[in-house]
């Protein structure tokens, strides 16, 4: 697909679940109500969301800048309207991780409970985009017990090895870094009450 189809279609995702996705739009309000109550930090802002073309060997669909406060939709790997509003509501996991907590972007720690929270929460590891990638079959049979939190980690791990601070760091170290926070981010859901 040439480039201005793939700009056109990921705007066309992004004003579509910036007015209709309930996880966008719960996720924005969640923002704007913690800017109320922390109106002088500016990581409480809701992010400008905006779609460019990613690096060809970039490792994600979206990025959450802390530096501009923005999200960047990956229009080149934004396949289709699922995957953009997944996207979308991980970026803004992101975003509010930063608004709530003293969030420091180079501590490994900090962006791998952040990672953990956002593949927990955002979609992301939901049953449906599981079948899809082919990560609930084992010996030909369909296996659920235990795979959304085996997701959540295998997702959190592969995003922190594209983060800028993560991505040199040995394979292991960040193994033993989400399995160190796991079990805290993992039950940390706010702002939602539940699982969505």
């Amino acid at each position: 697909m040439d480039s201005a189809k793939a700009k056109a279609r990921c705007e066309t995702y992004l004003q579509r679940y910036l007015r209709t996705s309930p996880m966008v739009t719960f996720l924005i309000d969640a923002m704007q109500r913690s800017s109320a109550k922390l109106p002088n930090n500016p990581a409480c802002k809701v992010p400008e969301l905006r779609c460019v073309p990613c690096p060809e060997d970039a490792a994600a669909t979206g990025i959450y800048e802390a530096s501009t406060h923005s999200i960047l939709l990956c229009e080149n790997f934004i396949e289709n309207g699922l995957q953009a509003e997944d996207t979308m509501s991980h970026e803004l996991l992101h975003a509010y991780d930063h608004c709530r907590v003293y969030f420091d972007d180079a501590n490994c720690q900090h962006v791998a409970c952040s990672e953990i929270r956002a593949a927990n929460l955002s979609g992301d590891c939901k049953w449906s985009r599981e079948l899809l990638r082919g990560k609930l079959f084992e010996g030909g049979s369909l296996h659920m017990a235990g795979k959304h939190k085996e997701c959540v980690r295998r997702r959190a791990l592969i995003s922190m090895q594209s983060h800028p601070a993560c991505r040199d760091c040995p394979s292991h170290q960040l193994v033993q870094l989400v399995d160190k926070v796991f079990d805290v981010c993992f039950a940390d859901t706010a702002p939602f009450l539940d699982i969505p």
